[in-house]
């Protein structure tokens, strides 16, 4: 969709000032606020932009207001993300470096931080245990025929895995055959090990198979969880202090479906590791977002795995500054942590 000059700047000055005041925009606001443009001309060209599906009319009497549209046309064609001050970049590396010291609590630590300081709703999304490398392998004997899995990886201990075993196996064999898994195993990914482990089973690298058939059963059954994100939420009420009193219904529904995680997933999805990401509204494939969008930067990790941290907020945020800071705070946590939350 094209727009000539003229209507852009109109459609900037009415998303700039929605966001600022959350009140529909009429003409004579955007003509005494801008002044290039009389009311009757700005009125004419908000009638087009509203045919265009890029404004609608809440009520007869009332002024305009920017759709999901607008929006991603703003974000993807008008915008400029704006430089932070030096004194306020300053302030938030402090109020980061104050409460993200602890490596044991940083991920929820981070994800309070994030929404304390920008008012938002804030989602830390970390790489899929799968793409974790084994660094070591041991198997505790708990009774007859059953062992304790434990898988180190360099992102965390798995240990909530039982294995059936030979009756009558010693815990020093035991002991063996972890020791040669994990020589096998090290540096490898958990979603690479049923290819190894069946390898070593085709190989007959060791004397005992059922332990071997015994792992990759417990991996695969488990292989679909391991690749879901983790995510952490910070703030969620804060999502009711941006909200109108109409959609307050409809952000009681999405918190509730947050609450029991399937929304979190979704949105997750959405967040790109890579780069920066805005998903506005529908775009998310996720019921009561409209009106919403949610705002993320990528955060580097160890190696090559990588996650994401993102703000939700309505639609009418102000993209330009909560880019800008999440910029610098993932700029911030990377300093900070050097990867070690991955």
């Amino acid at each position: 969709m094209e727009l000539g000059e003229r209507k852009k700047a109109i459609l900037c000055a009415i998303i700039e000032e929605y966001v600022s005041s959350g009140m529909p925009v009429s003409s004579r606001t955007v003509a005494d606020r801008y002044g290039q443009w009389s009311s009757a001309t700005i009125r004419n060209e908000m009638n087009e932009l509203e045919s265009m599906g890029l404004l609608v009319q809440p009520h007869i009497s009332a002024g305009r207001v920017p759709s999901n549209h607008a929006y991603r046309m703003y974000v993807d064609h008008m915008m400029s993300v704006c430089a932070m001050s030096a004194n306020e970049a300053e302030r938030m590396r402090g109020y980061l470096q104050a409460r993200v010291r602890n490596i044991g609590q940083v991920v929820q630590a981070t994800a309070t931080a994030v929404a304390q300081l920008t008012h938002y709703t804030t989602m830390l999304v970390l790489p899929t245990a799968a793409s974790a490398r084994v660094e070591h392998i041991h198997f505790v004997p708990i009774g007859p025929g059953r062992a304790l899995m434990v898988l180190v990886t360099d992102a965390g201990v798995f240990k909530d895995n039982v294995l059936r075993v030979p009756e009558g196996i010693t815990a020093s064999e035991l002991a063996n055959i972890a020791a040669l898994m994990s020589q096998h195993l090290h540096g490898r990914t958990l979603d690479d090990l049923t290819r190894v482990l069946a390898q070593m089973a085709g190989l007959g690298q060791t004397t005992e198979p059922q332990v071997i058939d015994e792992m990759m059963r417990l991996i695969q059954h488990n292989l679909e969880s391991l690749q879901r994100p983790s995510v952490v939420l910070g703030g969620a009420m804060n999502m009711l202090r941006h909200a109108q009193e109409s959609e307050m219904p409809q952000i009681k529904r999405l918190l509730l479906r947050m609450e029991m995680g399937e929304a979190q997933l979704l949105l997750a999805r959405r967040m790109t590791p890579e780069t920066m990401a805005v998903v506005i509204g529908d775009e998310t494939g996720l019921e009561d977002f409209d009106n919403m969008a949610i705002v993320s930067v990528g955060l580097r990790g160890k190696e090559s795995r990588s996650g994401a941290i993102g703000v939700i907020g309505p639609a009418r945020m102000p993209y330009p500054t909560v880019l800008a800071q999440l910029r610098m705070i993932s700029k911030t946590l990377e300093e900070l942590l050097g990867g070690e939350f991955y």
